[in-house]
């Protein structure tokens, strides 16, 4: 569980009261339930989720489990993915489906460094950089880019309609 997601918890419980910051306590704490089994898990038999599942169960019902967690992780996937489709349009001014490319784009480019070493990739730094190049070439005034979060989250609450806010 990463501090992000309990920012987000706290602040949707923040914004819709107690009955969504009920839902989310319950779901944080199925949560390290199922951490504290999982652990238990490894500890006791030496294996993983999956692995355990693969040695206990039928091929049809290991077949289903692995579609079911294949489409939870493409769920996962897909918010991000538009979360900073959305973030990119709020910044930078770049097209949803430009900035969805962009993302896209990125993650190949990681999993095509990661190949070569991650060392490597953080040597580089090869991924922040080719963002740069994509923003470039998309047309971003690199003025906007070198701004930094102060001016382009006011900007950010200007097109939101929220510019009387300091």
């Amino acid at each position: 569980m990463d501090p992000g997601n309990w920012a987000t918890d706290l602040a949707g419980g923040a914004r819709f009261g107690y009955t969504l910051l009920a839902v989310i306590l319950l779901s944080n704490l199925m949560a390290v339930l199922l951490q504290a089994l999982a652990v238990r898990l490894g500890v006791a038999s030496g294996l993983d989720l999956a692995q355990a599942c693969r040695s206990h169960y039928s091929k049809p019902v290991n077949l289903m489990l692995w579609i079911a967690c294949e489409v939870a992780i493409v769920a996962c996937d897909l918010a991000e993915l538009i979360g900073t489709a959305i973030a990119l349009k709020l910044l930078f001014g770049i097209p949803l489906i430009a900035g969805a490319l962009l993302t896209a784009l990125d993650a190949f480019l990681l999993l095509l460094l990661i190949n070569k070493g991650f060392r490597l990739l953080e040597a580089l730094g090869l991924t922040p950089l080719a963002r740069i190049k994509a923003y470039a070439n998309a047309g971003v005034d690199p003025k906007v880019m070198g701004m930094g979060p102060v001016p382009a989250s006011k900007r950010c609450l200007e097109r939101a309609g929220w510019s009387d806010i300091d």
